[in-house]
């Protein structure tokens, strides 16, 4: 299982045949040019971790996706935020919170097209980006009902490509059946995960694991790649995501079925 697009848990089929999902989608912008970079990252705090980061991590990306900011409103210079803001534990400590970034120059169709608590869609670059965080004692058919919703509502209102990224809280490093039925779930939204399993994304005293994801649609997963990236200050590590976007498009029109038309005067 070290290349997790490629698993399929069959065990839980009979399971999840229940979860309809809408493939429905175009290519990317044909305006577009270059690389697209995406960084996914739980920041455990995004204000302690704005003050560590030594790099320019918050300036470079074409894209932030954070989660757990435990923040409200947050704000970065030269991105358009769409923000999930933090709730309050009984003491008073903040809990969750999402942001949703993109350079300003980029094109950004207004704000989100899909929003709940657990995840933020949007559309920029020809792309559907979404962004999602689920708690680890949220059960895993509960995630993927919330995801089935998410993503049929973006097909919906979006015929482009699809990428997924969170920290979703179902490893794939081990035989786990939280990532097991994610994964197979997921692939019946023809999304695919780029994850080395033996990759680990997040590290702490007692072991590490590999729980913050990135999904991409089939159409795109030839042209898509990622970098988990050593961070010391926080227990989550980095995730860079670089799309070809030149490719994906040549890819495309190679694909490309010619269009077959009646000829009505024969007929």
């Amino acid at each position: 299982k070290k290349h997790c697009s490629g698993f399929i848990a069959m065990e839980n089929q009979a399971a999840l045949s229940i979860l309809p999902f809408n493939t429905n989608y175009d290519a990317p912008n044909r305006n577009l040019q270059g690389k697209l970079k995406i960084t996914l990252w739980n920041v455990e705090g995004i204000k302690s971790t704005m003050e560590a980061s030594m790099d320019d991590t918050f300036e470079s990306p074409d894209i932030l996706l954070l989660t757990e900011t435990m923040s409200e409103n947050v704000s970065i210079p030269d991105y358009n935020c769409i923000n999930i803001n933090c709730d309050m534990g009984d003491r008073g400590r903040p809990y969750g919170g999402m942001t949703l970034a993109i350079n300003s120059r980029l094109p950004c169709h207004g704000s989100h097209i899909y929003k709940n608590d657990n995840i933020i869609a949007t559309q920029t670059s020809g792309l559907v980006i979404l962004v999602a965080y689920y708690p680890p004692a949220m059960d895993v058919s509960d995630i993927l009902l919330d995801l089935t919703m998410a993503i049929n509502d973006v097909r919906r209102k979006s015929n482009k490509p699809i990428i997924l990224a969170g920290d979703l809280n179902c490893r794939l490093d081990r035989n786990d059946p939280r990532g097991d039925s994610l994964s197979y779930g997921l692939l019946g939204a023809n999304l695919h995960c780029l994850n080395d399993a033996e990759t680990p994304t997040y590290y702490c005293w007692n072991g590490e694991s590999v729980i913050d994801l990135v999904f991409v649609d089939k159409e795109i997963q030839e042209v898509c790649s990622m970098e988990v990236i050593p961070t010391m200050f926080t227990k989550h590590q980095r995730i860079n995501i670089v799309i070809e976007l030149e490719s994906a498009l040549e890819e495309r029109a190679r694909r490309k079925k010619p269009i077959r038309k009646i000829n009505t005067e024969k007929l």
